[in-house]
């Protein structure tokens, strides 16, 4: 179809299916990382770095500030870890455990 003539609603779909094209492949890539157990450990390091399971809070608005940043983007990470592969977070988070013992 002519690209002129294509309703609101035919472009509209058009993005949104680009859109969830897009949002699979993140999910896919990442998935793809977490079947590696390089890749998990790059995740588990990550997650580590953002401080995701520690306070913020420094007595110091910059530094708490700061740290929320990172907490927000460690967030982010392990909110689409466990949407994507779940289980794969629990064999990351059970290497990470053996690998320090």
């Amino acid at each position: 179809m002519d690209e002129q003539l294509k309703t609101d609603e035919e472009l509209l779909a058009e993005r949104q299916e680009q859109e969830r094209q897009k949002r699979q492949r993140a999910d896919d890539d990442l998935a793809a990382l977490m079947m590696t157990e390089y890749g998990r450990r790059l995740m588990w390091r990550l997650l580590g770095d953002c401080r995701i399971f520690e306070q913020s809070f420094t007595g110091d608005l910059a530094g708490t500030s700061f740290n929320e940043g990172k907490r927000s983007v460690g967030n982010k990470w392990f909110a689409d870890v466990h949407r994507v592969c779940p289980d794969l977070y629990l064999k990351m988070a059970k290497e990470a455990k053996e690998s320090n013992q």
